[in-house]
């Protein structure tokens, strides 16, 4: 990436998206290294159990953090970070910021939708995020700030999901291939 985009930086930050105090420090080294934040991005996904059998509270519990903690702390945190207006810095591909704006990005999924091809654990969390999602329209309005959601499906990414029926005729299907993303 970096002999391509030779002024882009990438920073490895690992924290826990489930960890509201983490999600916090983060902001925080955000705004101390560039002054601002524009971009929020939450892409965290935890299948769970196959089945509802199979899937114990604590299953859920943890599906739960991964799926929507992530966005709900983005709504009610990157928003006062996104309004910070800067001068222009002095690390490549700077630029000014002289208006409040910014976006949040929840990575989801069409089992957020249409369920059944995933388990029910799973479902049902990527259903929570896109409630937070929706909950955050009315919250950010007039901001300049907003959030969407991309919900993919369908992307083989190695997990083995056989047998489990996830296509319909009568249910289309938004099939984004993110490797196509630069």
């Amino acid at each position: 990436m970096a002999q391509e985009h030779p002024k882009t930086k990438i920073i490895a930050y690992p924290f826990n998206v489930a960890k509201e105090d983490e999600t916090l420090v983060l902001i925080d080294e955000v705004l101390n290294a560039f002054g601002r934040l524009d971009v929020w991005v939450c892409s965290s996904g935890l299948l769970g159990p196959p089945s509802i059998s199979d899937t114990s509270p604590d299953d859920l519990q943890k599906c739960f953090e991964a799926h929507s903690l992530a966005p709900f702390f983005a709504l009610k945190y990157a928003p006062p970070a996104m309004a910070k207006l800067t001068e222009k810095q002095a690390y490549p591909n700077a630029a000014p910021k002289s208006q409040k704006y910014g976006s949040i990005v929840v990575i989801g999924s069409v089992a957020s939708t249409y369920g059944g091809c995933w388990g029910p654990c799973y479902t049902m969390t990527a259903h929570a995020a896109l409630g937070v999602v929706r909950a955050g329209v009315p919250v950010l309005k007039g901001t300049g700030v907003r959030i969407n959601c991309i919900s993919p499906g369908q992307i083989d990414v190695g997990v083995d999901l056989s047998g489990v029926g996830c296509l319909h005729p009568s249910r289309p299907v938004l099939i984004i291939d993110l490797t196509e993303i630069v």
